[in-house]
């Protein structure tokens, strides 16, 4: 049994000048949330086969730190209680995503070159937001937490503080200009729009070794949403990116008041170790040949979409 001293539980979010946006690479668009990644060598390194989790090229747009102490008797503790807490425990932070329907729309430079729409009924339920690498935490274990002993010498109890640090910028990515499924590549393509919302749920918990169990600390939920359309000048070369999205909603701070069914229903998976699915997804009806895209054929008395879009 873990034991904690009341009030001294700590769930700060930094948030590094969040700004939803997209942001073109040669030939892929990115969903960042802070401006100054590089998006040419992003782009390179997973043309290398390099995956976005852990990447080098990514800016975290969030910092969460978190801590606690524990307390237990020294009466009959071991020599190092650090250590032995350590040994049967694992801390760290578990966060659950969700993701609302997806949509994207591409348009052709002419009116003959139509259109293709990607239009993604998702699950609308939590996932566990992991890696292998770290599953099903968000940070391998090496970096994942400390302990120090902040024991008084005169004390009958052992305190040890946990502390726990994280950092988070979601990002998705899919080629800007795609061939049109009829017409082939000589009818190319361009991203127009793009749509969707994720809603997180962040909990600092610990894990104990022995049963997998995980018991949540303290919770935080935060949300961003993309409602983008692009523009474009000389050609298609260049692009506008206009936000109409209402815009990202991150606290600065978590509480164990927070928790609540939703965060155990997912530690719940963390346990039973549920896969992510939802990249596996949205790779799928991206594909070329993918049933998931809807060609939709623009009619002869159809706007284009004017002067906002080509110039």
């Amino acid at each position: 049994m873990v034991q904690f001293l009341d009030d001294n539980t700590r769930f700060d979010i930094l948030p590094n000048a969040v700004r939803q946006t997209l942001e073109f690479g040669p030939t892929r668009f990115f969903t960042t949330l802070t401006p100054g990644l590089n998006i040419a060598q992003l782009e390179t390194s997973l043309n290398a086969g390099n995956a976005l989790f852990g990447n080098a090229q990514v800016l975290h747009a969030m910092l969460f730190n978190a801590e606690a102490i524990v307390v237990s008797p020294k009466d009959g503790a071991p020599r190092f209680p650090e250590i032995d807490l350590r040994n049967r425990f694992d801390f760290g932070f578990v966060q659950g995503i969700k993701m609302s329907d997806f949509r994207v729309e591409f348009w052709g430079r002419f009116k003959g070159h139509g259109r293709t729409i990607t239009h993604i009924s998702m699950p609308n339920r939590f996932e566990i937001d992991t890696h292998p690498l770290s599953q099903p935490f968000t940070r391998v274990e090496a970096e994942r937490f400390e302990i120090a002993n902040v024991t008084q010498a005169a004390s009958k109890f052992n305190f040890l503080k946990v502390r726990v640090e994280g950092a988070d910028h979601p990002l998705l990515s899919f080629s800007h200009t795609i061939d049109h499924p009829t017409h082939g590549p000589s009818a190319p393509n361009l991203v127009r729009q793009v749509s969707f919302k994720n809603e997180f749920r962040t909990i600092f918990c610990f894990r104990e070794k022995k049963t997998g169990d995980f018991t949540p600390i303290s919770s935080t939920a935060w949300t961003i949403q993309f409602n983008h359309v692009v523009s474009y000048t000389q050609n298609g070369t260049n692009q506008v990116v206009a936000d109409n999205s209402p815009g990202a909603s991150i606290p600065r701070k978590g509480n164990p008041a927070n928790v609540d069914a939703v965060d155990r229903g997912i530690l719940g998976m963390a346990k039973a170790g549920t896969p992510l699915l939802t990249p596996a997804i949205l790779a799928a009806r991206f594909a070329t040949g993918s049933s998931g895209r809807t060609v939709t054929p623009i009619a002869e008395n159809e706007e284009l979409p004017g002067s906002n879009f080509f110039s």
